[in-house]
């Protein structure tokens, strides 16, 4: 039986979010009836694993490279006509039957795509502000009326859309976004401790992990490491943050967010850290999760700390409820630093931490297994 072929579009090449995502639907896809070939539209930290999983294309001329950033940014018109001729130079060659379109940026590709004849599945993983300011409102509508069927990563991404935008509800379906289980099975590759020991033995652990940004809340997060240390709290507590590139860590909003730390004299008790590919020993030593995100659609690290049994805190906005719902997390109604240190307070100073059996919970409901096989019925 001849297999389908699928051209997954992908805007970035991260780790994180929709990118880790499409590494997650690659690596699970049935090769018995499909075919996937990836389509970069940038260079990224995630380039090799995509080509371990599957043929992976991405244009010459945003390979890293002195005369490509030439090229880019000092003939975009040529760089442009030439990654045209590029996409449909692999579309006439791979001839695909679902073009798979991992975003609502409006790249060259997605732009083309809409010009071709072929069965067109868009995945949503944008929400609220992000949508609505960040993206041309006339572009996602033309988009979400091109595409045959839309996948949503939770049930507040799909509530959005269908409010903002004409939709019939049947052309939507929720995946909810889901994660590698056997990436923290003891199957990550060993590498270097680079968590510290803790300073006494009863010392809590808050965690939080993404890119560093105002829209994941990392001011928050600030804001709430200082509001903890001011208070009446017994125990000592120290905050970790990790996520995000060396670019990303030495940009302008990270220096102000550092020259905030050093404002609260929190330099030893708020710690940022780059992105690292093993995560297990940081989900491993915090003891509490926090979501400090003004808006998020459903966020992956979520996931991973409940499948660590971790305890989740966040604030109720966008998909974020959705999880913390069913397992036993703090929801926070008011997007406030204080609201949020006053419920970690509470909770903190009860005691002895209490241990969750949320990993059951997310096996089953943001399994990768289990979500591919959503994702397979509508290609």
């Amino acid at each position: 039986m001849r297999r389908k072929k699928i051209l997954f579009i992908s805007n970035k090449a991260t780790r994180n979010g929709a990118d880790r995502i499409l590494i997650n639907a690659v690596t699970y896809l049935d090769r018995n009836q499909f075919e996937p070939l990836v389509l970069l539209n940038t260079d990224g930290s995630s380039r090799e694993e995509f080509k371990s999983l599957a043929s992976t294309h991405l244009f010459y001329l945003d390979k890293p490279g002195k005369f490509s950033t030439l090229i880019r940014y000092f003939l975009p018109f040529v760089y442009t006509f030439f990654k045209k001729r590029y996409f449909h130079s692999l579309l006439s060659r791979f001839k695909p039957d679902v073009l798979y379109i991992n975003t609502i940026s409006q790249n060259v590709y997605v732009q083309e795509a809409l010009q071709v004849p072929v069965r067109k599945v868009v995945h949503l993983h944008e929400i609220d502000f992000s949508v609505m300011i960040y993206f041309p409102y006339r572009w996602v509508n033309q988009l979400m009326q091109a595409a045959d069927h839309i996948i949503a990563c939770s049930g507040a991404v799909r509530d959005f859309f269908l409010r903002n935008f004409i939709l019939e509800e049947n052309k939507l379906s929720v995946v909810y976004e889901s994660i590698d289980f056997r990436r923290f099975d003891g199957k990550m590759p060993t590498v270097t401790s680079y968590m510290p020991e803790r300073r006494t033995p009863d010392e809590v652990w808050i965690g939080a992990s993404g890119q560093p940004q105002f829209r994941k809340g990392t001011d928050l997060f600030i804001e709430i490491a200082h509001l903890l240390m001011t208070s009446q709290l017994q125990k000592k507590v120290r905050f970790f943050w990790i996520g995000g590139s060396t670019k990303l860590h030495q940009d302008a909003y990270m220096h102000t967010m550092r020259q905030l730390v050093k404002r609260y004299g929190l330099e030893t008790e708020v710690v940022f850290m780059e992105e690292k590919e093993n995560l297990d020993e940081f989900y491993q030593k915090i003891d509490i999760y926090l979501v400090t995100s003004r808006e998020d659609p459903f966020p992956l690290s979520m996931i991973e700390a409940a499948y660590y049994n971790k305890k989740l805190f966040g604030f109720r906005v966008s998909g974020v409820p959705e999880l913390l719902a069913q397992t036993q997390g703090t929801i926070v109604d008011v997007v406030s630093a204080r609201s949020m240190a006053e419920a970690l307070q509470a909770y903190v100073q009860a005691g002895e931490l209490f241990q969750f059996d949320s990993k059951a919970v997310v096996s089953q409901i943001v399994n990768m297994e289990y979500a591919i096989k959503n994702i397979e019925k509508v290609l």
